[in-house]
């Protein structure tokens, strides 16, 4: 059985995921979705951002994932929820990494095991991306996978 939403909009998730990360963690701060990473942090100049970036899918390629010869497959949409953070005195690296570890957390809590609406799943923490540092910010992706049936 397909993810109705999913039949309307293959990246139905991402307003979703947005509007969830405003209501538990953001508390104001910008939570934008953006189409490629280097548009991450790019220039910013805002003190904190949420980018909310789809990462593409993974297929379960067995004869289990596939149903009616292949027009339907089980998938999991991966979703990449980076947290940029700006150091505005750009000498001290360490002040600014303390400064996210609690929004790090609520991250992972906002999301990890929460169900969104028309979902059968919850989404759960995978393997993501480095963590990307300069001088002046830092970016600290988390990414997340939720199963769906397309």
């Amino acid at each position: 059985m397909s993810t109705p939403a999913m039949l309307a909009n293959y990246l139905f998730l991402q307003p979703l995921i947005e509007a969830r990360l405003k209501a538990e963690v953001a508390g104001g701060m910008p939570v934008e979705g953006i189409e490629e990473l280097a548009q991450a942090g790019k220039e910013d100049q805002r003190p904190f951002v949420i980018f909310v970036y789809w990462a593409g899918d993974r297929f379960d390629e067995t004869e289990a994932g596939r149903a009616g010869r292949g027009t339907s497959q089980m998938m999991r949409q991966r979703w990449f929820v980076i947290l940029y953070a700006r150091n505005a005195a750009q000498a001290n690296r360490d002040a600014r990494n303390a400064s996210v570890g609690a929004l790090l957390t609520q991250l992972h809590k906002a999301l990890a095991g929460w169900q969104p609406e028309g979902c059968a799943r919850t989404f759960t923490r995978c393997n993501g991306l480095v963590p990307d540092y300069t001088r002046a910010s830092g970016l600290y992706p988390l990414a997340f996978e939720i199963t769906l049936t397309l």
